[in-house]
């Protein structure tokens, strides 16, 4: 199924796009074993309002499970941070995959991913403007080896999710490669001469 499933350069908003008309889907973060719990307002024309309504003491417009998620009649889907129980902060940042159930053959399932790294990207900048300003050879030529590392790993996360052989195993793989740039990033990942 040639559908297309991306996150924004800013990684703030996922679109799915060229699915099967009203397919269900589950959506993985960073765990491919278990699905995340997705949400969407009560009316999806209106914002979002979480204030009591008297009548009902419940919210005026709020969020609620969305069970079976599915692709609109257009074979799409747009999701914020607002809409996925596991997404703690506005950026998508992580490794996602998309499992489509087609509606015709129920045997058939697409597999797609995606990986937002806005926060990979973010290091990544910081860490080149500290090589910028280094003066010492030897400080600057560990803030290139940590950028050159952090660069790979990542593009590597990247080619796993984009392999096209989309298996389990496959998104394990960029989550691990994902996870070890984020803690390079962090500086929990130094074992020696730190």
């Amino acid at each position: 199924m040639p559908a297309t499933f991306s996150i924004s350069p800013d990684c703030k908003t996922m679109t799915i796009i060229g699915g099967p008309a009203n397919a269900e889907y589950t959506l993985y973060h960073n765990n491919f074993l278990t699905s995340v719990t997705l949400y969407e307002l009560e009316d999806p024309t209106q914002p979002y309002n979480g204030n009591i309504d008297p009548a009902d003491n419940e919210p005026i417009n709020g969020y609620e499970i969305l069970a079976p998620a599915t692709l609109s009649g257009g074979g799409g889907a747009t999701l914020t941070y607002q809409n996925i129980e596991s997404a703690t902060e506005e950026a998508l940042n992580g490794v996602w995959m998309i499992m489509i159930t087609d509606p015709v053959d129920t045997s058939t399932v697409y597999i797609h991913g995606a990986i937002g790294h806005c926060d990979i990207d973010c290091c990544i900048a910081n860490k080149l403007e500290e090589l910028i300003s280094c003066s010492c050879d030897d400080d600057c030529s560990k803030f290139l080896n940590d950028i050159s590392k952090i660069y790979l790993l990542i593009r590597g996360a990247v080619t796993n999710v984009l392999d096209c052989l989309q298996t389990v195993e496959q998104y394990d793989r960029a989550y691990t490669k994902y996870a070890k740039a984020k803690a390079m990033c962090s500086g929990t990942d130094c074992k020696c001469n730190c």
